[in-house]
């Protein structure tokens, strides 16, 4: 145990996420053989950054470890099925199919053509007044909207049934999560859908959009971005995985965090894993500009505290922009 001022760094219990050192502002700590190391306690302001960010624990300030209490989690933005949690242990694992999002995507195109073709019959007498080409020009407008609707409708069942390749909508998912997401969320909320099980059912679609439309460039520079949150031994698990095949990995707390390792490393590829919310918006933010595959964790012990992850599927992921057994370039 290394003891200096208030700043306690537990180094059995540390797993080298590394996590500490991104969050550091003043370059306190470092990694040393696999481990954290502190290095310039002399710097160290006491602001607790390392001991709230570190996953298993193992940084104290002030004596005390800084934890997520249970009065935080509940101020969080959690989904319905937490609205009366009482703190307790609580098994949650979304596996929504993807046909809930399609179906939900095939109502908001209903509900459009009902809408735009109701509004242009009522307002026809008074467009015919002014030119009956007005009118034409409406429909032919209406028209065109709803065709590039259907068109999206094919395409996101095509890629989420068929596994067809369609290399010419690569780096189009930008439109599944600025446009029709929030539209979908809406539509949903009438039907007294949870909004984590769209966002879970978004995310398999989605994973399905982006393998059939992923152009792969020679050299994949693959970036694996992990919650706080997950359990050390799957981190350790992960970890390992990431030390055989070259892959780059991060535990980030926020999008802070996640836009700045993007940015230092140059990724050609994401896989970004964490709550149904956090994955959407994750997506929101580097789309279209990265290929991105969710991965929405599992949460045996309630949100933020604890969660696991599907081994198999990150590995699935894993092997779909790096080849069986292939590696990362960095």
């Amino acid at each position: 145990m290394e003891n200096t001022k208030s700043l306690k760094l537990d180094v059995e219990q540390c797993i080298g996420c590394g996590t500490c050192t991104e969050v550091c502002p003043f370059n306190v700590y470092k990694i040393v053989n696999d481990k954290a190391k502190i290095i310039n306690i002399n710097a160290c302001i006491e602001c607790g950054a390392c001991a709230a960010s570190c996953p298993v624990d193992a940084i104290t300030v002030k004596g005390k470890k800084t934890d997520i209490n249970d009065s935080e989690i509940h101020k969080r933005m959690l989904g319905s099925e937490w609205e009366n949690w009482d703190g307790k242990a609580a098994t949650v694992k979304l596996d929504e199919p993807k046909r809930l999002f399609i179906f939900y995507y095939f109502v908001f195109i209903l509900f459009n053509t009902a809408a735009l073709y109701g509004i242009l019959y009522l307002m026809k007498p008074r467009l015919d007044s002014w030119h009956k080409y007005v009118t034409l020009g409406f429909f032919a407008a209406f028209t065109l909207y709803l065709a590039f609707l259907w068109f999206w409708f094919i395409i996101i069942f095509l890629t989420s049934y068929t596994g067809i390749k369609l290399r010419f909508m690569h780096k189009k998912a930008g439109y599944l999560v600025h446009n029709v997401i929030m539209k979908i969320y809406k539509i949903s909320s009438i039907f007294r859908t949870d909004k984590d099980k769209v966002s879970n059912s978004f995310v398999k679609v989605g994973n399905e959009f982006i393998k059939s439309t992923h152009k792969k460039p020679k050299q994949e520079r693959l970036l694996i971005l992990l919650p706080r949150c997950l359990t050390g031994e799957i981190f350790k698990s992960v970890k390992k995985m990431c030390n055989e095949r070259n892959i780059e990995l991060a535990i980030v707390e926020g999008g802070t965090l996640a836009r700045k390792k993007i940015i230092e490393f140059k990724p050609t590829s994401i896989i970004g894993v964490a709550c149904e919310r956090d994955v959407v918006e994750g997506i929101k933010d580097v789309a279209p500009k990265f290929s991105v595959l969710g991965l929405c964790n599992e949460r045996p012990q309630g949100p933020c505290r604890n969660t696991t992850i599907n081994m198999d599927l990150l590995k699935e992921h894993i092997d779909y922009f790096l080849g069986v057994d292939g590696k990362s370039q960095r």
